[in-house]
């Protein structure tokens, strides 16, 4: 058994700014209010109370998850310690089951141990690891079980056992038996009640426990309101009771009696319960002989040279390019076993790439069909714009509660999530780009020259990476209905300001500012060059005049005449502003999300 700690607060005030109604006199509600309060280790705490008193805003707190707007101190065995210092020693079950159902029990374990493991052990001790972790937990005969396959209770052990492989000090369980029947709530608190024996200090937030699950915790925390309402032995609350003249019935669960105090169906007693506990300064209800164990442990490892305290921030195990390395790894597993997205996604570029070439077959090299080659030209870049904007619209958003709670526990950085998300689908896109192009290149009768054919699909495909670039940034911006919703809107200056509805030329001077910064309008013109551009001889005409028979008119008509490599570079550089900004924008909703 390694170091225990005990994790105690002071005047824990949690005040959200979500709550703050601009121009109004009403004060934003606090959820917690002045709370005080203790956990100890080789101790199995529970924090009940009433939906709304606080229970997961103080576990937020308590694990560092909230940083904002959180007023308190913070101390380990009574060494005041910065919220940071927690977080390194701890790890947090959230109440959700984030887990990838298309990935078995052992991969997901294996993921967790190779990007978290600081210890630098070799693959036979991990296995070894893994192996005893799911003796522990009772899930060996799952290790090969998809997670989709799994129970409720299975999936919340395999929740806790990826987060004991770091061996964390203290872990944090959010509503750990929601959705779970009678039997599994009583196997989880159980597991947990040994886990807490080997040193570790065990902290979980529950609803309204039952009568045998009452007895199991070793400690309980009551929240009413924002305000602690008791906080001891589950023994010890009948005492407590009988103290305030609010005697519990011999029959009654006496957690039930304590939820309904808090629910005033007594009377209005809460102010009286936090009095009498002191908003959680009184420890006097504690169980005597923990009490007891608990302060000789203290003795020992209570100097401050056992405490790292540190601000800085968490230092991954694997390196950066490791992490995005598993991470891709990891995309490619869940893909490859549900690949309906990949392949409904290539056979609409196949697809729609023969339909076109049909509609506007051997239309390239004519002079009487040049408008038609213009309308082709025109919605191969609508096409590749819709299918490269949407491809990543849902793929992101659903993953990011998962992304939020393996982050959070030190899995891996924001830049190489970010950067494995946007490198797995690169591939992807490069296949559809090129599948579709290449189809309708040659049905269409462009030039055959390899040249022209490379800078044609060399533009779509920049202006694929565009377009994908700016969905990113509009779903990191925006959670997926809000971005459903305004997708097309932010699509519509870029049509409005390119080669699409009107020439630069023939806009108003105010907005003919708006054409130079718009990848659409460069990728349109970019393309149209390719074919149109670069001396090309005239076109075929099989009519008496043909009036688009000269190139050079066509580009001249249509206001092409631009700089191919200043096109390139304004694509270019709009994919990396995108892909920045981007970036930017997930980290600070991952951030803001979590705080």
């Amino acid at each position: 058994m390694g170091s225990v700690y005990d994790l105690s607060f002071k005047n824990v005030c949690y005040c959200p700014k979500s709550n703050y109604i601009p121009f109004s006199n009403k004060e934003p509600k606090k959820i917690l209010k002045n709370v005080c309060g203790e956990f100890r280790g080789n101790e199995l705490s529970a924090i009940i109370g009433l939906s709304g008193s606080g229970k997961s805003s103080l576990l937020d707190c308590l694990s560092g998850f909230r940083e904002k707007n959180v007023n308190g101190t913070f101390m380990l065995n009574e060494a005041l310690v910065p919220i940071n210092t927690i977080k390194q020693i701890s790890s947090y079950v959230m109440q959700e089951h984030l887990l990838h159902a298309l990935l078995t029990t052992n991969e997901i374990m294996n993921f967790s141990i190779n990007l978290r493991d600081k210890q630098k052990l070799c693959d036979k001790e991990k296995k070894e690891k893994i192996k005893r972790i799911f003796e522990k937990l009772s899930i060996s005969s799952k290790s090969n079980t998809y997670i989709r396959d799994l129970s409720g209770g299975e999936r919340k052990r395999v929740q806790i056992a990826v987060e004991l492989v770091t061996d964390p000090i203290v872990l944090f369980l959010d509503e750990c038996t929601t959705g779970l029947d009678s039997f599994a709530s009583t196997q989880c608190i159980h597991m947990l009640q040994m886990l807490a024996r080997e040193g570790k200090t065990i902290i979980c937030t529950i609803h309204q426990p039952s009568a045998t699950m009452l007895k199991m915790f070793d400690h309980i925390y009551a929240l009413a309101d924002g305000n602690c309402i008791y906080q001891g032995a589950s023994e010890n609350l009948i005492t407590f009771f009988r103290e305030l003249n609010l005697p519990c019935p011999e029959t009654y669960n006496p957690a039930d009696f304590l939820v309904e105090l808090a629910n005033n169906d007594y009377g209005l007693h809460n102010h009286r319960l936090t009095e009498k506990i002191g908003n959680g300064n009184n420890l006097g209800y504690r169980h005597v002989e923990m009490l007891s164990n608990n302060k000789n442990h203290i003795t020992k490892y209570t100097n401050k040279e056992n405490i790292k305290i540190t601000t800085q921030p968490t230092k991954y195990a694997a390196s950066y390019s490791w992490q995005v390395y598993y991470l891709i790894c990891r995309l490619y597993l869940i893909t490859s076993r549900d690949s309906s997205l990949f392949y409904i996604r290539f056979f609409i570029h196949v697809f729609v790439g023969f339909l076109f070439g049909h509609i506007y077959q051997d239309v390239g090299n004519k002079g009487s069909a040049m408008l038609d080659n213009y309308r082709y030209l025109v919605v191969t870049v609508v096409f590749l714009l819709y299918t490269s904007y949407h491809s990543l619209f849902i793929a992101f958003p659903v993953e990011f509660p998962i992304i939020k709670r393996e982050h959070f526990n030190g899995w891996y950085s924001t830049r190489a999530y970010y950067t494995a998300f946007v490198l797995f689908d690169l591939p992807i896109l490069l296949l559809c780009c090129l599948s579709y192009t290449s189809i309708t290149y040659w049905m269409t009768d462009q030039p055959k020259e390899l040249n022209r054919f490379i800078m044609f699909v060399s533009f779509a495909i920049f202006m694929s990476l565009a377009a994908q670039s700016l969905g990113i940034m509009v779903t990191a911006l925006m959670n997926l209905k809000m971005a459903n919703i305004l997708a097309s809107f932010c699509l519509t200056p870029f049509f409005l300001f390119s080669a699409i509805m009107i020439t630069t030329k023939d806009a108003h001077p105010f907005f003919q500012l708006f054409f130079y910064g718009n990848f659409l309008d460069c990728g349109l013109k970019g393309i149209l060059n390719s074919v149109l551009g670069f001396n090309r001889s005239k076109l075929e005409c099989d009519e008496i005049y043909c009036h688009f028979m000269d190139p050079k008119k066509v580009l001249r008509d249509f206001g092409a005449n631009v700089d191919v490599k200043q096109a390139f570079s304004i694509l270019l550089l709009y994919i990396l502003f995108c892909q920045a900004a981007s970036f930017i924008l997930f980290r600070y909703r991952l951030k803001n999300f979590s705080s």
